[in-house]
């Protein structure tokens, strides 16, 4: 039962990790699409 909670925990963090960083490497191409498209 513990190592069942564990792995789900470790599962879940990844999954956040990877969320959280494709979120931010989305916003970051956001951010420099409007920056390009400003500057044009």
């Amino acid at each position: 039962m513990p190592e069942m909670t564990v792995t789900q925990v470790l599962q879940l963090f990844g999954f956040i990790m990877m969320f959280m960083h494709y979120k931010s490497l989305f916003f970051t191409s956001f951010l420099s699409f409007i920056v390009c498209f400003r500057w044009k």
